[in-house]
């Protein structure tokens, strides 16, 4: 998962989860707009997969509701 700012969209949430047996991890890392710029100037490949995680996400969000 991961959580994006409105106002720059920078990345600014990293999460993801992890089930063993009956049991389910959920933990991430939040970070400020200067890590989130970093991410996106110096691996632009990661951030672009970001992008796409969410797009994807919202369409099947979307597509569900209607």
């Amino acid at each position: 998962m991961t959580h994006f700012s409105p106002r720059t969209g920078l990345t600014k949430f990293l999460g993801s989860t992890l089930t063993h047996g009956p049991l389910r991890y959920t933990f991430g890392i939040s970070y400020g707009w200067g890590v989130g710029l970093a991410l996106r100037l110096l691996h632009p490949a990661f951030h672009d997969l970001c992008v796409k995680a969410r797009n994807e996400a919202v369409e099947e969000q979307t597509a569900a509701s209607a």
